[in-house]
């Protein structure tokens, strides 16, 4: 039930914010209009110039509600870091902004105006209460709740908090990784041992025969069967370099090495692009 209203004033004091913010806008529209009534233009230019202002409005506004959602959720979260700014009295305060221009010039009003200027003077009073609401009194609130030694503390843990966090996510990334490389190097080792005698097979069908023997071509394609049932394409990567390691290892220059991966393009997913790969360390 709890959950439910703050949920229901939440929402309250956003389309408070929304309503006050359509003063404000309404407000600075008025008396740049007024001011261009005023220095003699017509009508019809005060139409035009305000039409064309409408996308930049709308973007700004749009922003705007960006930035103070983004800023009014984060700062629920950090309630015992922004004890004074985070609480809903102060949020209120905060979104009505707009009135106390309100009240302050109906107030104050010692004769009697015209409508025009009457709204004239109530504009300004929102715009100097709003002026003085956003950018001077609460960020000066907001840095006097910095300095407090509960905010201080609690923003330490915070970060504190922070980094253990991404320390522990970094050696859980390092672990995962350091036991893939364990799993790998333990195929490697297998697969070593286990098509050793393939590979120096391999190493003496493609120096001492011609790549056209469709008798070597089929012995090539039957290891590289053996090693995909083995292991997958890493067990068949392997054993090529395997291959072309004894070929370096007898000092022979192999012209039809690259045959071998050639005639097995097709096993599995196996493709001739796997020779750009660099070999295993």
């Amino acid at each position: 039930m709890r959950i439910n209203s703050k949920k229901v004033l939440r929402r309250a004091f956003k389309i408070i914010h929304i309503l006050n913010l359509g003063i404000f806008v309404l407000s600075s529209a008025y008396i740049f209009i007024y001011a261009l009534h005023k220095a003699g233009k017509s009508w019809l230019f005060i139409a035009s110039l305000s039409g064309s202002s409408t996308v930049v409005i709308i973007f700004l506004v749009s922003f705007y509600l960006f930035a103070v959602y983004r800023g009014f959720s984060s700062s629920q979260n950090a309630r015992n870091e922004h004890p004074l700014t985070a609480s809903m009295p102060y949020v209120l305060f905060y979104n009505i902004s707009s009135f106390y221009g309100i009240f302050i010039v109906w107030f104050i009003s010692l004769k009697h105006y015209e409508t025009a200027d009457y709204f004239l003077r109530m504009s300004v009073g929102i715009i100097t209460s709003t002026f003085f609401m956003w950018i001077i009194i609460d960020p000066i609130v907001g840095l006097f709740e910095m300095l407090l030694p509960s905010s201080r503390v609690q923003r330490r843990a915070r970060i504190i908090l922070a980094q253990e966090n991404r320390k522990k996510e970094y050696n859980n990334r390092q672990n995962v990784l350091a036991e893939i490389s364990r799993a790998g190097s333990y195929d490697r080792l297998k697969w070593q041992q286990m098509l050793e005698s393939e590979a120096n097979e391999l190493a003496c069908l493609i120096s001492e025969s011609r790549s056209d023997d469709k008798n070597v071509e089929t012995k090539v394609i039957e290891i590289g069967v053996k090693a995909f049932r083995i292991g997958g394409v890493d067990c068949m990567r392997h054993l090529y370099f395997m291959t072309k390691q004894i070929c370096e290892r007898k000092m022979q220059l192999v012209p039809n090495l690259d045959y071998i991966s050639i005639w097995w393009d097709g096993i599995g997913n196996w493709r001739c692009k796997w020779l750009e790969i660099e070999s295993p360390q």
